[in-house]
């Protein structure tokens, strides 16, 4: 979630083919394009102090932003299936069908074991 006051560039939003989505109906947004605010810090004959805060917490929560749809990115990613995953699930069955097989005949030879009639003595 986003925090109130937050500064979102729709570039990385666009990157990552990510969404904002009001979870509330109190929510304000506003879209400021980047042009605006650069012709705004460049019209009087000093840079306004608001514009060196405003690109601080840009950066920062565009960096914080960044990692966090990279994370997400990479959880996605996770969750496909994998061209050998099939291949995998029949291992994996044999190898099953395999080991109770053999517990199987470990059963079956200790009864027979303990039951005395073995024909391999003791």
């Amino acid at each position: 979630s986003l925090a109130p006051g937050t500064v979102v560039c729709e570039g990385i939003l666009a990157d990552y083919r990510a969404r904002v989505r009001a979870m509330s109906a109190d929510c304000e947004a506003y879209r400021v394009r980047l042009i605006d605010l650069m012709a705004a810090s460049k019209f009087e004959a000093k840079v306004p102090d608001w514009f060196y805060q405003f690109r601080l917490i840009e950066r920062d929560v565009s960096q914080r932003l960044r990692s966090r749809l990279r994370s997400a990115r990479g959880a996605a990613d996770n969750r496909k299936a994998h061209p050998c995953d099939p291949c995998i699930s029949e291992w994996k069955a044999r190898r099953m069908r395999s080991v109770a097989r053999a517990k199987e005949m470990r059963e079956d030879r200790a009864a027979v074991i303990a039951t005395g009639k073995s024909s391999v003595p003791l």
